[in-house]
This record gives C-alpha cells, sequence and structure tokens, in this order.
C-alpha cells in the first residue's frame, strides 16, 4: 500500500501544485489504509493447507484411518468430497487434503477438504484371486472362507456371479477382488467383516464367461413338459418352484443334479450326453461339449427334443431377496412374491442379487391361473446393467444411514452389508442426509465399475 500511495505522490504531486493545490490538501485525497483491516486480511491469507499421503486401512461412513510409517492417523470425513477412482478400498494409497496444522497424531482441528487418490502411489492396488468355499449368499453380501480357512463377509452389490450347477453351501468358488483382507486367525467362529474389499465376481466357472444360451440344450418332452420333483411346497406364504435341489430330465435318479442325457450324476451339468460323476461340462460358458455323441443326437435318443434354453419361455420380474440359494421373486403382473430354490438351477447375474434387479427366468410347463407350482426352472438370468439404458436400471440398496461424506452415505442393509452410495439429487448435486436416516437409493452398477462407491441415479 505504501508503494502504491509513492507513486501517486510522484505522478500527482507536479501536476497537483501546477493547478495550485496545497500538499495537505492533495494527501487528504489519497486512499488510506486501516492497520486493523490490513493485520485481518494478512491473517486470512495464512490460513495453512497440506496433505498427508498415506494407507487407507479403515472408514465407518465418516472417520477415515490412513496408515503412515505405522503411525495411525484418524481424520472427521463428514465434510470432505470422495475422488478417488476405485472409491475407499482397504491397502489403497490415498491422500488427504486438509485445512489446518498437525500436532503429532492429533487431527482433531484440522479440515479435511478432500480424498484423493495418490499421484505417485509405491504399491499401486491389483486384481487379485482366491479360491474360496462358498457360506453364505444374500442380495448384498457373500461370506466364504479361504483355504487358511478364514471367514469373511464382504459386499457383493454389483459383482458378477455365476453359478453353473446352482448355489450350495460348501461349493468350490473363485474370487476375484480388489483390497486387503482385514487380518485373523484362521478358524475364526465368526465372519470377519470386509467392507472395504472390492468384489467383482463370484463363480465356480473360472474365468467367468457370459453364457450362450442359445448353445446350452436342457432336456425336456418333446412336449415341452420337464420331469420335476414333486416335493414343491408352500414356504412363508411363497410358492417353491423345484424340488429338492434336483432335477434330472431323462428320469434318472440325481442328486443335485441337472444331466441332458439322463445318465446319473452328482452335482453335474453335462450336455454332452456322457456319464459324469460330479463334474459338469459346459466349457465354462454353457458351450457345447465334445462327445461321442452331440447333446442332439443324445436328446433323441431319449426321446427328448433338442432346443436351446433360449427358445423355451420366460418368466419376466423383479428380485426381492436372497439368502444362500433360495430367492424371493416377484413376476410382472402378479402382486405376490415366489420362492425360487437355485440349489441345482443354472443361473447368471452379471449386476449380482440386488433387490430390484430384474431378472428372466426360463421355464417348460404351464403357468396356470394359480401361479406357477406347476412349471419346472431352467435357466436364471439376471439383467446386465451394462447393456441397458439407465432408466432401465431397477437395482436398488436399502438401509439406514450409518456416517457420510460431503459426497456420499454409507448404509447399513438389512442383510448386514456396509455399502457406500453416492446418491445424486434431481439437480446432480450430493443429498443431504443425516446417521439414522432410512434411505432406499437406485443404484448402477455399470457405472460404479471397479469402484467400491455404488452410483446412485
Amino acid at each position: 500500500m505504501k508503494k502504491k500511495i509513492f507513486l501517486i505522490l510522484c505522478c500527482v504531486l507536479p501536476l497537483a501544485m501546477l493547478a495550485g493545490c496545497s500538499t495537505s490538501e492533495i494527501m487528504e485525497r489519497l486512499p488510506h489504509s486501516d492497520p486493523e483491516e490490513s493485520a485481518s486480511t494478512e491473517h486470512k491469507e495464512r490460513v495453512f493447507m497440506d496433505k498427508m499421503n498415506g494407507v487407507l486401512t479403515g472408514f465407518d461412513g465418516t472417520d477415515i484411518t490412513v496408515s503412515v510409517d505405522d503411525t495411525y492417523y484418524t481424520f472427521d470425513a463428514s465434510g470432505a468430497t470422495v475422488e478417488c477412482a476405485r472409491g475407499l478400498i482397504a491397502g489403497d494409497e490415498i491422500s488427504i487434503i486438509y485445512e489446518g496444522q498437525l500436532s503429532g497424531a492429533d487431527t482433531s482441528q484440522l479440515k479435511v477438504l478432500k480424498i484423493v487418490d495418490e499421484l505417485h502411489p509405491q504399491n499401486a492396488l491389483q486384481e487379485e484371486i482366491l479360491a474360496a468355499s462358498l457360506v453364505g449368499l444374500t442380495e448384498n453380501t457373500v461370506t466364504f472362507t479361504d483355504e487358511q480357512g478364514r471367514t469373511y463377509t464382504c459386499v457383493s452389490a454389483g459383482a458378477v456371479q455365476y453359478f453353473q450347477n446352482g448355489i450350495v453351501s460348501g461349493l468350490p468358488v473363485t474370487v476375484h477382488y480388489l483390497g486387503t483382507f482385514p487380518q485373523t486367525e484362521s478358524g475364526n467362529a465368526e465372519p470377519v467383516p470386509a467392507p472395504l474389499v472390492k468384489i467383482l465376481s463370484i463363480s465356480d466357472s473360472e474365468p467367468i464367461a457370459a453364457p450362450d444360451l442359445t448353445k446350452i440344450i436342457p432336456a425336456v418332452s418333446s412336449a415341452g413338459s420337464a420331469e420335476q420333483d414333486e416335493s414343491a411346497a408352500s414356504v412363508d406364504g411363497a410358492a417353491v418352484v423345484s424340488g429338492e435341489g434336483a432335477w434330472n430330465a431323462a428320469g434318472a435318479e440325481a442328486e443335485g443334479a441337472w444331466n441332458a442325457a439322463g445318465a446319473e450324476a452328482e452335482g453335474a451339468l453335462n450336455a454332452a450326453g456322457e456319464e459324469a460323476g460330479g463334474a459338469g461340462n459346459t466349457e465354462g460358458a454353457g458351450a457345447e461339449a465334445e462327445g461321442p455323441e452331440d447333446s442332439a443326437s443324445g436328446n433323441k435318443a431319449a426321446g427328448r427334443s433338442a432346443a436351446p434354453v433360449s427358445s423355451f419361455p420366460k418368466l419376466r420380474g423383479k428380485l426381492q431377496g436372497l439368502s444362500l440359494n433360495q430367492l424371493l421373486f416377484i413376476p410382472d403382473g402378479m402382486s405376490e412374491p415366489v420362492r425360487i430354490d437355485l440349489g441345482s438351477l443354472p443361473c447368471y447375474f452379471p449386476g449380482g442379487f440386488m433387490i430390484g434387479t430384474g431378472a428372466d427366468f426360463y421355464y417348460a410347463g404351464d403357468i396356470s391361473e394359480y401361479g406357477i407350482s406347476g412349471v419346472t426352472m431352467l435357466y436364471a438370468a439376471g439383467d446386465d446393467p451394462g447393456s441397458l439404458k439407465e432408466t432401465r436400471v431397477t437395482s436398488t440398496v436399502s438401509g439406514v444411514v450409518i456416517g457420510h461424506t460431503a459426497d456420499t452415505v454409507t448404509v447399513r442393509t438389512m442383510d448386514g452389508a456396509q455399502v457406500m452410495i453416492r446418491e445424486q439429487s434431481s439437480g446432480g448435486g450430493s443429498v443431504s442426509r443425516e446417521v439414522g436416516d432410512e434411505i432406499s437409493a437406485a443404484v448402477n452398477p455399470a457405472v460404479s465399475g471397479r469402484s467400491n462407491i455404488l452410483e446412485g441415479r
């Protein structure tokens, strides 16, 4: 300010003196600085901003914890925006940008502004694969035990899920994931929650390939009907479709088997017409198998037609819940849900089993005015969110808000999942939520991709 006044004086004084003005009159007309205002401005300009690079170890929806050289720092992220491409995944290297000065490990006086990806990570996250045994499956979670005997429960919402021969407890599966699992001892009695591990896919087939329903040949009679266990009954007011995990299209006794040639099989889907003992042969994606007889001739020998699954009628509807292999499903045009046994039903759900997800169930038989208890399900296929228009994706996540940042909410669902959602308002901004609020958010797993933050719509 003093330099400005000096320059003005140098320019104005000569002219003013020529005009007959005194020096005192000129000084009165010049701007003066307020000492208190200057001190206040200088103080505001001294706001200190910094960042901390660390490894993400914990996040409960509001508080985030990072590790730096074996020291742990926990920040209040309730006012921060999350700008990480993969969301918040345990073991990922992130940067926390904050306002204020850090004193030791005390972060209470800091204001976190942003959480972003580390610009130059030393150990970038890589997709990992593990072999496991399936323990439980719900609409939003998967529980499994790894080869070391450690049991975990993870969020499965949005993960690709494919089971060639149906879903049963103890089924060997391959899990693709991002992140680091919590440390625990083998043989832990209770599953350890791992909400910050991103599950990419779960399947009894490796690698996963989208099944070609024009090449999967179910064995049904030429009249278009299929044999079904007579134990179909009513469970909790919902019709059960399928028997005790077994449907054998050729009339032979089978345990948990769908056998297209009529040979006895244990846990097998055998499209080649050969005897199989516990080994399904679909080439991992429902492809035709090679053998002495092709599937068509094998079916003709048994007096069956050789029509592919895709040629059968399908029942359209939306998922309403899942408990291991018991699926609640509301067919379009019906008001009451039906319960479908997935114990031996081949199923492919590229967007997971979230409530509201659209699905097609291919079947043989006739649907009557009394419901669908007289039909036999052949195949279950969930909607692929990546191939649908945004408005046709109907998956939802419902629960109670347990934490939030400036642009995300973390929800505890009825099945125990801790799900992060970036929920958008109609104007495109973030939606203000409070802990304890109950919400039901429409989400699109295809938009979220490999991030563990589900994008609302």
